[in-house]
């Protein structure tokens, strides 16, 4: 096997390729990585230098350019020429959403304000009808019977038999 020239077909070197040996894609690879091999034997140590150099030189690039961007961006977000639109529209969202808030709050209130007319005359309901009733059939003291019958007197006919009546 010949590592600095070109690999021949049939050397064993690539045994396991999936290329037909003679073949111009196989050629292509053995030329291919003799001439990588080569490379690496004449400039390996600068190579593994610039590999170490740029591990131990990423983290101190990615502070510089994080840094650079938070500062682009925060010009951007102080300027007040490109802010201006902004600030514009903020203002608006915020008094759209304080006339809808005002609706709102319009509404819930008369809202409230139903209820508690509902509740006062559902109050007034129960208080009469409880007065009503303590008087017999829905009438007052003064009012015998109250249903606009004929007024049974107290210890009558109907008293003394019951409801039948009759003499």
């Amino acid at each position: 096997i010949q590592l600095a020239g070109r690999i021949e077909p049939g050397d064993g070197a690539m045994s396991g390729s999936s290329t037909i040996p003679g073949s111009p894609a196989d050629e292509w690879a053995n030329d291919g990585l003799a001439k990588l091999w080569a490379f690496l034997q004449a400039h390996g140590f600068e190579v593994l230098a610039l590999i170490v150099l740029y591990m131990y030189l990423r983290p101190m690039m990615r502070n510089y350019f994080e840094r650079k961007h938070r500062e682009a961006v925060m010009k951007r977000a102080t300027d007040p020429e490109g802010t201006k639109e902004l600030r514009e529209e903020m203002r608006r969202a915020r008094e759209e959403q304080q006339k809808r808030w005002s609706e709102r709050a319009a509404a819930d209130a008369e809202e409230l304000a139903h209820k508690k007319r509902q509740e006062k005359l559902k109050k007034a309901r129960e208080a009469r009808k409880k007065n009503a009733s303590s008087f017999g059939n829905g009438g007052g003291p003064l009012n015998f019977g109250g249903g606009g019958g004929p007024a049974r007197i107290i210890g009558g006919p109907s008293a003394r038999y019951g409801k039948r009546g009759g003499g």
